[in-house]
């Protein structure tokens, strides 16, 4: 099927990788829901014909396969299905678009609701995250004043742990009472984990959190997905951590997630996400001076 549309070595490696991953009874993320739908089609669907009707929230976050069987698993629902199409949170997951998933319901049995407007973070944030995406958007906001966003050149990565923890405890002097530091993956919290807590009060979040402490927050970005803090520091926007098209609504639904106050910062080369943006939008400052 996919022949004449992704070139031949391509294929093979894809097919490579597929067998091993078999061998090892791995199944990635985004071939689950393709594998249940197809297993269901095989083997028959459940029924749920009492459940009537279904909200279904973050429905950016969702396939045409999910939605496909949704279909199946619900057949006597009506649907309302909510979300902001520039929060998705898996970059390299295709994402329906709203008109495509109407397609599958039909207009009678779903509504569907783009939610386009922001309560959460100031006038200056929401100014800011909006110039991030590429496309024109009707997003409205509560025209609430507060600080530019901060962008931050680090000198050397040995000394971003050292210029965030500065930041937090001015901070918390000024009030903010929770911080979160958000970095792109598990991985890059842990590392960076290591090196802060040496230098300011701070705890790491992982999957296995049950509910999140008070205090100063390491947080992937996939975990921060859904939550909101006063003060958010960006760990690490360089172009290195976000430069592909597919990053962008990764790195708009972190930055969204700041209600009062937002730093952004970089070692060598920033994010080409950031040098879109209107430079008037934000304070510019280096570490250390």
């Amino acid at each position: 099927m996919a022949e004449g549309i992704f070139p031949t070595a391509t294929l093979q490696r894809l097919r490579q990788a597929t067998l091993e991953a078999l061998d090892e009874k791995y199944l990635a993320y985004e071939d689950v829901a393709p594998f249940l739908f197809f297993r269901g089609k095989i083997e028959g669907f459940p029924k749920f014909n009492e459940i009537k009707h279904l909200i279904i929230d973050e429905a950016q976050d969702y396939t045409l396969f999910h939605y496909r069987i949704i279909q199946e698993l619900f057949p006597a629902a009506t649907l309302t299905i909510l979300g902001d199409p520039n929060q998705t949170i898996h970059p390299r997951q295709y994402r329906s678009s709203f008109a495509e998933v109407q397609t599958i319901f039909g207009a009678q049995n779903a509504q569907i609701f783009t939610l386009n407007k922001s309560y959460r973070s100031t006038r200056e944030i929401t100014t800011f995250t909006l110039q991030l995406l590429t496309e024109e958007t009707d997003t409205a906001y509560i025209n609430r004043p507060g600080p530019k966003p901060l962008v931050v050149k680090v000198k050397a990565p040995s000394l971003l742990a050292a210029a965030l923890a500065a930041q937090i405890l001015a901070t918390k002097a000024d009030g903010s009472s929770s911080l979160a530091v958000i970095a792109k993956t598990a991985q890059q919290c842990q590392a960076l984990y290591q090196e802060l807590k040496t230098l300011v009060p701070i705890q790491l979040i992982t999957k296995e959190e049950k509910g999140l402490p008070s205090g100063p927050l390491i947080i992937p970005a996939y975990l921060a997905k859904g939550l909101e803090f006063d003060t958010v520091f960006i760990a690490d926007c360089s172009r290195t951590s976000y430069h592909k098209e597919e990053e962008l609504p990764l790195f708009y639904t972190v930055c969204t997630r700041a209600l009062h106050q937002l730093f952004l910062y970089y070692t060598g080369e920033p994010s080409p996400f950031l040098t879109s943006v209107d430079p008037d939008l934000c304070a510019w400052g280096v570490y250390p001076e």
